[in-house]
């Protein structure tokens, strides 16, 4: 009579023990994202931001109107410089907006308090 309660105990002591595994390894992966995050925001400051990987090369346009000129996308890019997106829908978001010219002054203003208001936000750039 004893065994199986005790096998029920076993089973769910052993079930608790992987679902506490699972979240530890889920942390641990986010942590090591959190690291690449951190360290290529360093190397942005640190000017070595010409190391990292994504210079956006698949989205050069040699027909395109300015971006070859300026140097938007390939090595040593603005795109390159400044992409700290971790989404494909980021990168087309990024590219998009650096293949549009510029917005009017009026919209200028709103894109940069938008900005300023997220810059202090550091849990919603690391992707918290």
């Amino acid at each position: 009579m004893l065994i199986i309660p005790s096998m029920f105990i076993t089973g769910l002591a052993f079930l608790l023990l992987v679902i506490k595994h699972l979240l530890i390894e889920k942390r641990i992966s986010q942590l090591k994202a959190l690291i690449v995050i951190n360290n290529n925001g360093f190397a942005r400051i640190n000017g070595h931001w010409r190391s990292l990987p994504d210079n956006g090369k698949d989205f050069m346009n040699e027909e395109h109107l300015f971006t070859s000129d300026l140097d938007i996308f390939g090595d040593n890019s603005l795109f390159q410089r400044i992409n700290t997106a971790h989404t494909d829908f980021g990168r087309h978001a990024l590219a998009a907006k650096l293949s549009t010219p510029a917005q009017p002054p009026s919209n200028l203003y709103q894109v940069q308090c938008a900005i300023l208001e997220q810059a202090a936000n550091v849990k919603f750039r690391q992707g918290q």
